[in-house]
C-alpha cells in the first residue's frame, strides 16, 4: 500500500486527536508504518504529542470477508499493540467490549503490523504447497484429495486445497514483507516462489485449456465458445477483487476465443466484463450453451453440491472440455465410463472430456 494512503488515513484522525481520543490505525501495511509514518503525521498536524496528548496503536483487522461482524465479536482474540503503555490500554479497553476471544497485548504496533502479514503469507505459503504437491500427484496418478486426507490425519500436517489466491489481503501481504526485507538487507526466497507459483496459476490454466482444447478439437483455443463459472474471487462472496476469472477472461480474448459466457450465483451484472463482449448468465445450463470448453474457477457451495459433470456439459457442444479449476468436482470410474468422459488429470488440474453424446 502507498505510504500516501496511510497519510490520508492519519490526516482523517486529526479531529479524534484534537479531542484527545485515541486513535487506532486498522488498515493494513508494512512494518513500522505506524510507528514512523503515522506517528510523525499525526503529531505533525495535530501539533500534539503522541502518549501525552493522544494515544496511538495498531491493531490489524482479522476478518473474512462474508463475515466480518462474527469474526470481529466471537472468532479471535484482537491483537493490539500501542505506541506505548497508555495507547495499549486505551486500545484494549475499547476492544474489550466487543472481542469476545480476549485481547491480546503485543510490544509495539510494528509486532501487530508484523503479525497480521505473517498470517497472510503462511496462507499464501501453503497454498503455493497444495499448488505444487497437486501438480505432482497429477503427473503420478495419484488422487491429490485422497493422499491430503490421508496426510491430515497426522496432527503435525495441515496441508491446505490447492487453488487460486485472489482479494486484497493474501497476494499483497507478501510483498509488504518483501520490500521491507529488501531494505533491511534480509531475503526471503521462499515467500517470494510462493508468490510466483500462485501468481503463475491462471496462466497455467489457459495453458492447459489450450493443449487439452488442441489434442481434442485441434485448433486450440482460437474460435472456441468458452463458458466461466464462477467470478468471485473465493466461495460465497460477491467480491471479485483481484480474481483469478478476471485474468484467465483477459488472456482468453488475446488467444482469440469467439464467445465467453460468464456465471456466478452471487453477481448479476459486470460492466467490466460486458464492455470487454463477455456475456453474463442466469445458470449454469445458460453459460454452457454450445460451449466447447468449460472452467469452473469458483468454489461456491451451490457449485460444490449441485454440479455434475454430466449436469454441465448436457446444452454445449460434443466433444466438450471441463476444467475444473478448483478441484470440486466429485468423480469416480463408474460415473466416467457411465456419462461417457475420459478423464486425467494436468498440471493439478481435473480434466473431463466428453467425445460424445
Amino acid at each position: 500500500m502507498q505510504p500516501f494512503s496511510h497519510q490520508t488515513s492519519s490526516e482523517a484522525n486529526r479531529s479524534r486527536i484534537e479531542e484527545r481520543r485515541p486513535c487506532d490505525h486498522r488498515v493494513q501495511c508494512s512494518p513500522t508504518t505506524t510507528t514512523n509514518l503515522a506517528k510523525q503525521t499525526l503529531e505533525k498536524i495535530s501539533k500534539l504529542k503522541v502518549e501525552e496528548d493522544f494515544g496511538l496503536a495498531f491493531s490489524p483487522e482479522r476478518v473474512y470477508e462474508g463475515r466480518v461482524l462474527e469474526d470481529i465479536k466471537t472468532r479471535y482474540p484482537k491483537v493490539v499493540g500501542g505506541i506505548g503503555q497508555r495507547s495499549a490500554e486505551a486500545t484494549a479497553a475499547l476492544y474489550e467490549v466487543i472481542a469476545q476471544k480476549g485481547i491480546m497485548k503485543v510490544t509495539s504496533p510494528t509486532e501487530a503490523e508484523t503479525s497480521k502479514l505473517f498470517e497472510g503469507i503462511y496462507r499464501d505459503v501453503n497454498i503455493a504447497l497444495a499448488n505444487e504437491l497437486a501438480r505432482f500427484c497429477g503427473a503420478m496418478g495419484v488422487d491429490f484429495k485422497e493422499v491430503r486426507e490421508a496426510a491430515n490425519s497426522q496432527p503435525f500436517c495441515h496441508l491446505h486445497l490447492p487453488g487460486f489466491v485472489g482479494g486484497l489481503c493474501i497476494p499483497f501481504y507478501p510483498y509488504f514483507v518483501l520490500q521491507v526485507a529488501k531494505e533491511e538487507g534480509s531475503k526471503l526466497p521462499l515467500t517470494s516462489l510462493a508468490r510466483r507459483i500462485n501468481e503463475d496459476k491462471p496462466q497455467l490454466l489457459v495453458k492447459v485449456a489450450d493443449e487439452t482444447l488442441r489434442k481434442v478439437r485441434g485448433n486450440g483455443l482460437r474460435g472456441s465458445k468458452v463458458a466461466i463459472l464462477g467470478l468471485s474471487f473465493r466461495g460465497d462472496v460477491a467480491d471479485t477483487r483481484n480474481s483469478a476469472s478476471y485474468e484467465v477472461i483477459d488472456s482468453l480474448l488475446k488467444k482469440g476465443v469467439s464467445r465467453i459466457t460468464a456465471y456466478d450465483p452471487f453477481i448479476n451484472e459486470d460492466k467490466s466484463l460486458r464492455e470487454k463482449g463477455v456475456d453474463l448468465a442466469t445458470n449454469t445450463n445458460e453459460a454452457a450453451k454450445d460451449a466447447d470448453l468449460l472452467l469452473i474457477m469458483t468454489d461456491h457451495s451451490s457449485f460444490k453440491s449441485n454440479l455434475s459433470p454430466r449436469e454441465l456439459v448436457k446444452t454445449a457442444s460434443i466433444p466438450v472440455v471441463l476444467i475444473d479449476g478448483r478441484n470440486i468436482l466429485h468423480v469416480n470410474s463408474a460415473s466416467i465410463a457411465r456419462d461417457n468422459f475420459a478423464y486425467t488429470v494436468v498440471e493439478g488440474f481435473q480434466i473431463l472430456i466428453r467425445l460424445t453424446g
